[in-house]
């Protein structure tokens, strides 16, 4: 356990982008938690019912044009709002895993854009489907990273139909055939009142897929977004990031070493199609981790 933790800390010390979006998720649900608390051995203070009515207008969004009009950040802060302890747990341990493999097929960077594009879209397509189908007479709020996770679900699955996961850590199964299930199962259940934004998830899925697609081209979803963003934030600063200079090496060197790491990239592949990614060491893992994030 204090391995975890330790791993844990030096992650969220180098901002480790995984690690940031888990541990927002998870401090929204104890802030909520905590002023739940406090309103419940308070009596029903008006002071923290307040308190909770005020959290919610800030962090929930809901299918109505004038109040997204009039609270447009909830289209992003929702994405990281759990208010049930099912909730934020089935979301993030999926999540966790997703991500994982997420990272290293497109790199760290672009987990934070696929993650706010799929949560982002998913929120539209339930206010436009609400507006569609009620004319928005029937407003509702939305909260969770649901189609968030759904969009690296999908890009994974997309990317590399063939890789083989284990569930409940006994059956092997294609993760196509997973994403395709969890797909239907939303596609099927449109306009059933079960408390769940099926919505949401088919938006996560879109992204999830345009993310899958031409993955190297610049006109990829998530390279265009993260195009943007760095001309976005260039322009506004100004500067140019200085480039480092490194030691050279000759090229028998580099192309050995480059080869070396490949190597045991594809014999690591080769273990998750036969065992399943959790069938990894943590050591394989990381080693995993560490060459995604220098793509």
């Amino acid at each position: 356990m204090s391995d975890f933790f330790t791993s844990f800390k030096q992650r969220l010390s180098a901002r480790e982008p995984r690690t940031i979006l888990l541990t927002i998720n998870v401090t929204v649900f104890l802030l909520f938690t905590i002023l739940k608390i406090l309103l419940a051995t308070s009596g029903g203070s008006g002071t923290f019912a307040a308190a909770l009515f005020w959290f919610d207008n800030i962090f929930s969004f809901r299918t109505d044009f004038s109040f997204f009009l009039t609270h447009p950040w909830t289209i992003i802060t929702s994405i990281f709002t759990h208010y049930t302890f099912e909730h934020i747990f089935f979301n993030m341990l999926m999540f966790y895993f997703t991500s994982e493999m997420f990272v290293y097929f497109f790199g760290s960077r672009k987990l934070v854009w696929v993650y706010l594009l799929g949560g982002i879209t998913g929120n539209l397509l339930e206010l436009l489907a609400g507006f569609l189908i009620s004319g928005g007479a029937h407003p509702i709020s939305i909260i969770g990273a649901s189609g968030s996770v759904m969009a690296i679900f999908m890009a994974v699955a997309l990317y590399k139909p063939q890789l083989k996961v284990k569930l409940f850590g006994i059956f092997e199964v294609k993760i196509i055939y997973l994403a395709a299930f969890y797909f239907l199962w939303d596609f099927t259940r449109i306009g059933i009142n079960d408390g769940i934004a099926h919505f949401a998830h088919l938006g996560g899925a879109l992204i999830g897929f345009l993310s899958s697609r031409h993955v190297q081209s610049p006109s990829n979803i998530l390279n265009r977004t993260d195009a943007l963003w760095k001309s976005l934030t260039q322009r506004k600063s100004g500067l140019k990031k200085p480039v480092q200079g490194k030691r050279p090496v000759s090229d028998d060197v580099y192309n050995a070493n480059k080869k070396a790491k490949q190597d045991r990239v594809d014999a690591i592949l080769d273990k998750i199609s036969r065992h399943g990614y959790e069938g990894l060491t943590a050591e394989e893992k990381d080693f995993l981790f560490n060459q995604s994030n220098r793509r």
